[in-house]
Formats: structure tokens, C-alpha cells, sequence
């Protein structure tokens, strides 16, 4: 199923990624004219809720920083928001293509960088139907399956078995 999301981006630009599959870090360039910023996209064990959400890894993106920290609060302002999107969203079907069992589990670092996440999340999900679970993670901190026009805490995907 990786191909048809792939043809899917193939009309949206995305930006090459250097990664490293079996550690879930994946490096790209943000690009203008003025700068270069180096993006990092990585994903980790979430246990803050194993009960709940076991088998779950959270989604961390932000700027790679010198001292390697990452910052997940600055705005780029690089104008390149949509090819940045899109190649966030490449990592994530790539780590759930190689790690099917897994669920990832994000959130934005704002209110505003989360609900630009429900809106591309809802631009992608007739796409997406066929091969991901897609869910939303209340305020009451209850999973559910997404709805468009439901404002939630969180978001989580994975693979729908046999996929």
C-alpha cells in the first residue's frame, strides 16, 4: 500500500530524508531563499499511558538545534509549510509500513499547529480509509474514531491489520 501514498505526494513536493529506520530518526531540510533549517522527525516510546495506549510511539518534530535538542515551538517562517507537512507525513507512513504493529500517537506544540494537524488529517482521511485507523484522543483522554469537525487532545494512526 506504500505506493499508492507515495503517488499520492508524488503531486506535493516533498523534501529528501536521511534516515536511520532502526533508531526512528529521520533528518530533512526546510529551504527558502534566505535559509536552510534542518528538520528532525523521530519517534519514540509513548508509556505515559500503556493501558491505554499500548504499542504506541509518539511523533516528536522540530528544529534540529547545534547541541542536537530539537525545538518544537519555533516557527520556521521558511514558506515552505505544505512540503514540510508532506514530507512529516512520508516518515510516518514509512515507520508504520516497517513497524505495522506499532501506533503513533501526536500532537501539536500549540493549539493552532493541532488543529492545522485535524485539517490536513482531514484532507487525507478519504485516502488514508483504506489503510490506517485513524482516531482522535479526547480532552477526557478517550479514543475514538476521527471526526473532522471534532476539535481533540491528540491524534493517533495506525496500520489496519492485513494492510
Amino acid at each position: 500500500m506504500i505506493e499508492i501514498l507515495l503517488f499520492l505526494f508524488m503531486e506535493k513536493p516533498v523534501y529528501p530524508i536521511y534516515f536511520a529506520p532502526d533508531e526512528y530518526w529521520y533528518e530533512f531540510d526546510s529551504v527558502s531563499e534566505n535559509k536552510i533549517i534542518r528538520k528532525v522527525v523521530f519517534y519514540t516510546l509513548f508509556d505515559e499511558m500503556p493501558d491505554v495506549l499500548p504499542d504506541t510511539y509518539q511523533l516528536v518534530f522540530g528544529n534540529l538545534l547545534p547541541d542536537n535538542r530539537i525545538d518544537t515551538v519555533d516557527k520556521s517562517n521558511n514558506k515552505d509549510m505544505k512540503v514540510v507537512l508532506a514530507t512529516v507525513i512520508q516518515t510516518l507512513m514509512y515507520f508504520l509500513e516497517l513497524n505495522p504493529q506499532f501506533s503513533v500517537i501526536f500532537t501539536g506544540s500549540t493549539q493552532s499547529r493541532t488543529r492545522l494537524y485535524r485539517a490536513t488529517i482531514s484532507k487525507l482521511f478519504a485516502s488514508l480509509d483504506d489503510s490506517y485507523i485513524i482516531e482522535g484522543l479526547t480532552f477526557d483522554l478517550e479514543k475514538e474514531l476521527f471526526s473532522p469537525n471534532k476539535h481533540y487532545f491528540a491524534y493517533l494512526i495506525s496500520k489496519k491489520h492485513g494492510n
